[in-house]
């Protein structure tokens, strides 16, 4: 699963998870946002106290990703959470969609108005 927060205007945070029922020592996410080479190190996922496996990126408003799990460095899975696009090796990859934002996230933008807000007298 991959849950989306916004950040700012142009930016989002993406919080990867791992899907439950997969045992795993080591985790990581790989994609084509770590500048495009699928580095096989991946981001790194933390096991929470849970048992679910997380990992965090900021991602780029308005741009799509690629990505899979890797687990103790031989196996690959996908998110079901996701749609799937073929990849060159025969299999898929996840598609990510990162939307633009609409404009400021609602705690940024109050903060805003509080700034520009005369006090009262």
């Amino acid at each position: 699963m991959v849950e989306l927060q916004p950040i700012d205007e142009r930016r989002w945070r993406a919080i990867f998870v791992l899907p439950k029922g997969i045992t795993a020592h080591k985790a990581a996410v790989v994609g084509d946002f770590l500048d495009e080479s699928w580095h096989p190190d991946g981001v790194h996922m933390v096991c929470g106290s849970d048992g679910c496996w997380r990992a965090s990126l900021e991602l780029e408003a308005g741009q799509s990703y690629q990505f899979r799990y890797l687990v103790d460095e031989c196996c690959w899975y996908n998110d079901d959470g996701c749609p799937l696009v073929r990849n060159p090796f025969g299999s898929f990859n996840n598609l990510l969609v990162v939307p633009e934002q609409e404009g400021m996230p609602l705690p940024l933008l109050e903060r805003s108005i509080e700034r520009m807000t005369p006090p009262q007298s």
